[in-house]
């Protein structure tokens, strides 16, 4: 029953608009909300975004004032409104009430109007409501700009928001045990011992790749050592000596690593790996890396750890 008029239009025409545009559809619904609000029309406003969450992917903003709308008509209740989405639209909501524009889903907020002023505003007034319980007030204080960091609050507060907790640790266990790719980039230092640490200590980097489980991962290593020796280095070739400073490795293998325990964003976990490692003593453009072949030192590594 969406037959209010707001502004010459009623709320379905203003919503329709542009009914394959989400971005504007969000956008146009802005003086409505507002207006329904104001007038507390919440049967109208429920009318109205559900009308937008069916049409296309419902922005932050819309997750914000359905939630907001539960309260305000007591249907809410953690275990119905609550999920890893919805955490991450209440996370959006704080991050652009600090920064307008600190926000994954940015375009739908490109179209110069926002239901941002709209959602504080009945944040603040909901939360003086009596008889909200704690989980509700949370919300109310998140909306309203009082609460920054969504998931941290919710462990600090883990004894008076269990339910929150309890859906906090059951979406992260989700994530954490679904089967995924992993990679990143990896930096670090190769520091050699014994005869070889005439060799000196050289920088490294590459990356890594592979995927893992809830407790195993299967990754393969590749990265570089550079940087010249410290001091020159005698290599001893068809009975000549020849000094260099020269120094360029890399290492390619493969890690299989078993977590033993995970406590909040931390693992432990045993390691055990093969790779080939080595590294040139001679450039490529070195005039006599011909005469001197072979110019690379070579091994085969077998490591562990945690």
């Amino acid at each position: 029953m969406c037959g209010s008029k707001c502004f010459g239009q009623t709320v379905t025409e203003r919503i329709a608009a542009n009914p394959n545009n989400c971005k504007k559809l969000v956008a146009n619904s802005v003086p409505s909300a507002a207006a329904l609000y104001n007038q507390l029309q919440f049967d109208s406003l429920q009318n109205m975004l559900q009308g937008i969450w069916y049409k296309c992917n419902a922005s932050p903003e819309i997750v914000a004032l359905q939630i907001l709308l539960q309260i305000q008509q007591r249907n809410f209740t953690v275990e119905g409104c609550i999920n890893r989405d919805v955490m991450q639209a209440l996370q959006d909501i704080a991050n652009r009430i600090r920064d307008p524009f600190a926000s994954s889903s940015t375009d739908y907020y490109r179209e110069g109007q926002t239901h941002l002023p709209l959602i504080k505003k009945w944040a603040i007034n909901l939360k003086r409501t009596p008889g909200l319980h704690n989980a509700e007030i949370f919300v109310c204080q998140i909306l309203a700009g009082e609460i920054r960091q969504v998931t941290q609050s919710i462990r600090q507060r883990k004894t008076s928001l269990p339910d929150l907790y309890s859906i906090l640790v059951q979406t992260t266990d989700e994530v954490l045990n679904a089967r995924r790719m992993t990679y990143g980039l990896v930096t670090g230092g190769w520091f050699p011992l014994g005869k070889a640490s005439a060799l000196g200590n050289h920088p490294t980097i590459g990356f890594q790749a592979g995927g893992r489980g809830k407790h195993q991962e299967l990754l393969v290593n590749m990265y570089f050592k550079f940087m010249n020796t410290p001091r020159p280095i005698v290599v001893l070739r068809n009975g000549n000596y020849y000094n260099t400073n020269y120094f360029f490795g890399g290492y390619i293998g493969i890690d299989y690593v078993r977590y033993i325990r995970r406590w909040h964003r931390n693992e432990l976990g045993a390691v055990a790996g093969i790779g080939w490692d080595g590294f040139d003593v001679f450039a490529a453009n070195n005039t006599n890396r011909t005469a001197l072949q072979p110019v690379s030192i070579h091994t085969i590594n077998i490591n562990a750890g945690i």
